[in-house]
């Protein structure tokens, strides 16, 4: 053999197979042949003979996973005779050997690396002796089924020629088992026998540590299996147990989702709802809210009953709030049990639950905010209100109607708001009174002033004439009043509306004489704009 890698990585392992004790080496003047040293039956023999150290088993699996690695991808005559080597060496070594060798530290990826690896460039027959070996050391069981049709393929390659590698066949059922461990099986009867001793080999309490941490990956993988071929049995459901018990909803969701069909992941999906999975999330101190809204996606309608009654007991507004969140992609289908929880609440949650049922397209059918204009809390009418504006004109007048007679300025200020677009005629002189009587403060008083100007009429024109100008007493003349908010709000409306009527000209031709400079500007502002529309 020529001295490239190849030739390297096989020195390389016979020398550190062969060395043992270094002075019963040397006392025993042992000088073999080197050609004999290198055969794979001798390097073989030394690693079988040697006792099991630590140190020395990390050696040879070093080297071993450098051959895998050489074996992928190398070629020419160097590649064969470390190809034949190799395999000769698998085929040498005791069952139990190979299986200590293959455990690698218990570093599952490594080992499945290296089966990879090194079934691409040995002969089948090493396959075979890799995957009985490797399957001991994942702590599998593959059936003497499948083991035996893995030897006739050994005998009986699907080219004729010279069998130098394993046979692309051989090779896909070794990335299969590496992969899941699962295969296709025409009788679900023999493989789910063939899981359950699977599944009994090593117990999945052993898999989850004291702190509930998963150690493994054996009930994720037992249950991903059970999906793909549809049979599930009391150590699948052992497995999802003890991960939901782990806190590992989120996993079990994931295979959930990720399974081939509905069908399939229906069985899993099942037993999250009998464990009853959105309650179960929701009483933990800390809401993992992503997780909630995959799970609420999936529950549906359901879902909206159990929120709205975990939102009863949270005292926080903000954690609520996020609870409601999670009602959105329900839309308007959650409307019925938002409506149906309102009334039992106490008011703080019955203004927020108004507040859900306004962002809704459609109202639920039913549903009426009347019965809560008359509420004590003054945030749960105007809510109510908002929601009584988004009918047609007799609940809108009415709506309006209520909130302007409110004693809140909160609940008036949302009726003005939607007068503004049109207000009832009794509205209007309902306002005109609450002027009056000074029982508004100065921004409802302003907004009821321009509301009230819209109405083109000469009572209209006296009434804001009274809040612009008074009588001096002396001499006996008009003067304007002292410049408030509600003045200039009135003064506006009269110079927009009214600015040819005498009784406003001359009103209007003492704000333009005013000391007042916001008198002078408010007149001026509003002739100019009103010079402006069009007719």
């Amino acid at each position: 053999m020529q001295a490239g890698r190849a030739t390297q990585l096989w020195i390389g392992l016979a020398r550190a197979a062969l060395v043992s004790d270094t002075s019963s080496a040397a006392s025993s003047g042992d000088d073999r042949d080197d050609d004999t040293a290198l055969e794979p039956a001798t390097v073989a023999r030394a690693i079988d003979e040697h006792q099991r150290e630590s140190a020395y088993d990390q050696v040879i699996v070093g080297y071993l996973l450098q051959i895998g690695d050489e074996l992928k991808t190398a070629e020419g005559a160097e590649a064969a005779g470390l190809q034949r080597r190799v395999s000769r060496l698998v085929g040498s070594l005791k069952e139990s050997t190979l299986e200590k060798l293959l455990e690698m530290g218990g570093d599952k990826a490594q080992r499945r690396k290296f089966l990879l690896d090194a079934s691409q460039g040995v002969t089948v027959e090493a396959v075979v002796d890799l995957v009985r070996a490797a399957s001991a050391a994942e702590g599998q069981t593959v059936s003497h089924s499948m083991l035996r049709m893995l030897s006739k393929l050994a005998h009986h390659p699907s080219s004729g020629g010279p069998r130098t590698k394993a046979d692309p066949n051989v090779r896909d059922v070794m990335r299969r088992l590496v992969d899941d461990w699962s295969l296709d099986d025409p009788h679900p009867e023999q493989y789910l026998k063939a899981l359950e001793s699977m599944s009994s080999t090593r117990g999945i309490a052993q898999t989850i540590s004291g702190d509930g941490i998963p150690t493994e990956c054996e009930p994720e993988r037992m249950i991903q299996i059970a999906i793909e071929v549809g049979a599930m049995g009391p150590q699948v459901r052992a497995a999802m147990v003890d991960l939901f018990k782990a806190g590992r909803i989120d996993l079990l969701l994931d295979l959930v989702e990720k399974a081939p069909s509905a069908d399939a992941g229906a069985p899993v999906w099942d037993f999250l709802i009998g464990q009853q999975i959105l309650e179960s999330l929701l009483h933990k101190p800390r809401l993992d809210l992503a997780l909630l809204g995959r799970v609420v996606r999936r529950l549906g309608i359901s879902a909206a009953p159990i929120l709205l009654s975990a939102g009863l007991v949270v005292e926080d507004a903000k954690a609520r709030a996020q609870l409601y969140e999670l009602l959105q992609p329900l839309g308007d289908e959650a409307g019925p049990a938002i409506a149906e929880m309102i009334p039992g609440t106490i008011p703080t949650v019955q203004r927020e639950l108004l507040v859900l049922l306004s962002r809704l397209t459609a109202l639920p059918s039913g549903f009426s905010a009347h019965e809560y204009l008359g509420n004590a809390d003054p945030l749960v009418r105007r809510e109510a209100v908002k929601l009584l504006l988004r009918g047609d004109g007799t609940t809108r007048g009415e709506a309006i109607m209520r909130a302007l007679e409110d004693n809140d300025d909160r609940v008036v200020f949302a009726g003005l708001t939607a007068a503004q677009e049109k207000c009832p005629p009794p509205g209007i002189d309902l306002i005109k009174h609450r002027i009056d009587h000074g029982e508004l403060d100065s921004q409802l008083r302003t907004m009821g002033i321009r509301i009230v100007g819209q109405q083109r009429t000469s009572e209209t024109l006296t009434w804001l004439l009274d809040l612009v100008v008074t009588e001096a007493r002396w001499p006996r003349r008009p003067k304007l009043r002292a410049s408030t908010p509600e003045m200039l709000a009135a003064l506006s409306m009269i110079a927009a509306g009214w600015g040819n009527h005498p009784a406003a000209a001359a009103v209007l031709k003492l704000a333009e004489q005013s000391k007042d400079a916001e008198v002078r500007a408010k007149v001026a502002r509003t002739r100019a704009t009103t010079s402006q529309k069009p007719g």
